[in-house]
């Protein structure tokens, strides 16, 4: 096989020791990033430039194409946040924390973008009313909490659905990842060349939501 030698060789040279558990590690955040990067790329998010494998953890990075800041654009951005969860669910069958903690991991920039659609933007349950900052105040509200908490599931429903569709793209990448610790150029845009965009399940969700008394249309 022609390449060029990549980390995991130079490791391998130098007798670098790594664990059963560091590999564990290595293949569930390959897994959650490589996730963020299909999903992204079969929602139309935006080209993906980068995906890192870290001591400490990952990183994908897309770059965000212009939308019309539709109901629909939100739920895509929200599926792509929760994908990185629904890879290590499809594959490993339980999940981590990884995907939270702070407020700039992916499950709090999701639960923020699912509460704007009510409290900021006019998409939501409430109709064209700004309600101020959507912080975590709006999730005292067990309603509300419930409306948010459906939106994050059915986002997580949806990445979970691409990803089964493009698995073996899923692992083959994540294997890529964890071998040479970042993809990009060329290389990256190969392997997402296969992956089929998937724009029109998009209508689905947003109609689903839309029967749920969510929606930007005057009654």
């Amino acid at each position: 096989q022609n390449r060029m030698p990549g980390l995991h060789d130079l490791r391998t040279l130098i007798g670098y020791s790594h664990t059963e558990a560091d590999q564990a590690l290595d293949w569930r955040i390959a897994l959650h990033e490589c996730g963020h990067a299909i999903v992204a790329t079969a929602l139309a998010l935006g080209p993906v430039t980068r995906i890192m494998l870290e001591p400490l953890g990952g990183e994908t990075v897309t770059q965000n194409r212009r939308n019309q800041s539709l109901l629909r654009d939100f739920h895509a951005g929200i599926a792509c946040l929760m994908a990185g969860r629904a890879a290590e669910r499809l594959v490993l069958g339980e999940i981590s924390a990884g995907a939270g903690g702070s407020r700039q991991s992916d499950l709090a920039r999701a639960t923020n973008m699912a509460l704007q659609i009510d409290q900021q933007l006019g998409l939501g349950a409430y109709g064209p009313v700004y309600r101020g900052d959507a912080d975590s105040l709006a999730l005292h509200d067990p309603v509300q909490r419930q409306r948010v908490q459906q939106r994050l599931l059915n986002a997580e429903t949806l990445a979970t659905g691409i990803l089964q569709r493009n698995q073996p793209e899923l692992e083959a990448m994540a294997k890529a990842l964890i071998e040479d610790r970042e993809l990009v150029g060329k290389r990256l845009e190969k392997m997402l060349e296969n992956i089929t965009q998937d724009t029109g399940i998009l209508e689905v969700s947003t109609r689903e939501t839309v029967n749920d008394k969510e929606t930007n249309q005057p009654r």
